[in-house]
């Protein structure tokens, strides 16, 4: 069984979307984006492009996981896990996000 911890990853993968704010509205608008392992930089937030979504912050980034900031909380992130951002905003006109390396 191959070992996730010392695998390399390359790609960091954020998706996240918005909803509208009006309450009787369910529109759900979705964000993509992808960064290679060196385009990231210790301290940039990987939701910048789109400052509507919560903020994923670079702690460090190493060759077998990255390591980022969501909501105040440190998270070591590997190939295989995900990490899921708090909903910023109110609960019918919020933002998520996601992110995950492979």
């Amino acid at each position: 069984m191959e070992n996730k911890e010392n695998k390399e990853w390359s790609i960091c993968y954020v998706s996240g979307g918005v909803t509208t704010c009006d309450p009787g509205c369910n529109r759900y608008y979705p964000y993509s984006k992808s960064y290679k392992r060196k385009e990231i930089l210790k301290g940039m937030n990987l939701c910048e492009y789109n400052e509507d979504l919560p903020t994923i912050k670079v702690k460090s980034i190493k060759p077998d996981c990255i390591e980022v900031m969501v909501g105040g909380v440190a998270r070591k992130l590997t190939i295989g896990q995900k990490i899921e951002a708090p909903l910023k905003g109110l609960s019918y006109a919020y933002s998520d996000a996601t992110i995950w390396i492979e």
